[in-house]
């Protein structure tokens, strides 16, 4: 039975349990993911922000997939669909997909962007 004299000692321990869950670094799916690197950006879904030259849109996020639009300047955008861990070429620039999140409103995906050395 639930001790009454203690309602913190339970606080304590959902927090606790919260803390561990949240900065073990893992993908949607509970699965250790890669360390995600310190310049890594997260986008969410129906965002299409420009990362070191490329427009990177999140179309949608189902179960570990993410369905990206990625445009080189001055090209047409080409679509994607990757899972955490995925590296894109796109051109001579490489994608790196760290996390695909469905928890956040619509999804997110954290990832970084290597231009071409030329760039």
């Amino acid at each position: 039975m639930f001790d009454r004299a203690r309602p913190g000692a339970l606080v304590t321990l959902c927090a606790c349990a919260l803390l561990a869950m949240t900065s073990c670094g893992t993908d949607s799916n509970g699965d250790p993911g890669d360390e995600v690197s310190d310049d890594a950006v997260l986008i969410t879904q129906g965002t299409s922000p420009t990362v070191e030259g490329l427009s990177i849109g999140l179309g949608s996020v189902s179960g570990d997939e993410a369905r990206l639009s990625i445009a080189q300047p001055e090209q047409q955008a080409e679509l994607f669909t990757a899972t955490a861990g995925e590296t894109i070429e796109v051109g001579d620039y490489t994608v790196e997909i760290f996390e695909v999140d469905t928890n956040y409103v619509g999804g997110s995906v954290r990832l970084k962007v290597t231009p071409p050395e030329d760039a």
